[in-house]
């Protein structure tokens, strides 16, 4: 008990730490741009790369994808995205000058993002939260210390790593393979009723698991933190 309670004042500074920055790279930004677009050309999967932005993706009822772009900079530097498909694949991105989204960046970019059933979706945050809802294609998130989100999945396959922050997702249908790791923070996982390969583990915190849990079963959960709590239970 005694190293728990330690650890979590420890987590509670660097906590404030990162805070701290964060805070007053918002107040440097005193400009804003929001914009809208979709993507004519067919996706069969998105890659979105934030560097320090939020992101939220979200399933939509139309057979493109919407993007929304929301930026803020300072001193007039606006930020520069990038948007482009390759053999099906569509890559959002912001441009270099907007890399940090710490500390000393001069912009930030937030992404949403509108996806058909079925697209593959990957994203990559440098410090952002990261939110799916719905969402039913494969999975594949990090971010380097923000929140994972999740609701209302009906993914098969899920990959989420926070270096930061907890994790936290909710499926509506049994998924196949479910692998998430945070390094600092809660790992929650809820998933129907059904039986399921699970290994849950944490170094420093509690461990529960609801869901059955057999080694021959063909679906597979993974969740693991380092100092949190790891919970995989039945959603209701």
């Amino acid at each position: 008990m005694k190293i728990r309670m330690r650890m979590s004042l420890v987590a509670g500074v660097v906590t404030l730490g990162v805070l701290v920055p964060l805070l007053t790279a918002c107040e440097q930004y005193d400009e804003s741009e929001s914009k809208t677009f979709d993507v004519s050309e067919k996706a069969t999967s998105v890659s979105v790369d934030s560097g320090g932005g939020n992101v939220q993706v979200v399933q939509g009822d139309g057979e493109t994808v919407k993007v929304t772009e929301d930026a803020k900079y300072a001193s007039g530097k606006k930020p520069k995205t990038e948007h482009y498909v390759t053999d099906g694949k569509l890559t959002l991105k912001v441009g270099s000058d907007c890399r940090d989204g710490i500390s000393d960046a001069d912009c930030s970019v937030d992404y949403k993002v509108e996806v058909p059933s079925g697209v593959a979706v990957t994203v990559r945050s440098g410090g952002g939260t990261v939110g799916l809802t719905g969402v039913t294609g494969a999975v594949d998130v990090s971010s380097g210390g923000g929140e994972v989100k999740a609701k209302g999945l009906a993914a098969s396959k899920l990959k989420a790593v926070s270096s930061g922050g907890t994790i936290d997702v909710n499926w509506v249908k049994p998924p196949d393979d479910v692998n998430v790791e945070a390094k600092g923070g809660n790992v929650t996982v809820r998933v129907p009723d059904d039986s399921y390969n699970v290994s849950a583990n944490t170094s420093l915190g509690s461990e529960k698991v609801e869901v059955k849990s057999s080694s021959t079963a063909s679906r597979r959960i993974v969740a693991h933190t380092f100092a949190g709590d790891v919970k995989v239970l039945v959603a209701g």
